[in-house]
């Protein structure tokens, strides 16, 4: 019998953290990460929140959203895939590919 052996790879040999803030508020679009692994407008209350605290996230970055006990055995990670910027919580982690000719997000 053939055995099989898995080759392993680093995840953080392709991917870094970004933490860009909305510091001079010029993006407006705020969005949430859905278990179905979409961007989806945000349903948050922001009415009196500091927007210039809130994450940037770009096309082609991925945000991860920290497991919650609404989401049971989900992960929460969704990929921007449109042109425009958007922001989303600061509890989110953004994620950019370090060699995009390595991997790519659309695979």
């Amino acid at each position: 019998m053939k055995k099989h052996t898995l080759s392993h790879k680093r995840l953080g040999d392709y991917i870094s953290e970004v933490d860009v803030r909305n510091r001079d508020l010029s993006v407006t679009t705020l969005l949430g990460v859905s278990i179905s692994k979409e961007f989806i407008p945000s349903i948050a209350n922001t009415i009196g929140t500091d927007m210039s605290t809130y994450k940037i996230v770009r096309k082609g970055q991925f945000a991860y959203g920290p497991v919650t006990s609404r989401n049971g055995n989900k992960v929460s990670i969704a990929l921007l895939s449109n042109e425009n910027n958007a922001i989303i919580s600061q509890a989110y982690t953004v994620l950019r590919l370090k060699k995009p000719t390595k991997c790519s997000p659309n695979t």
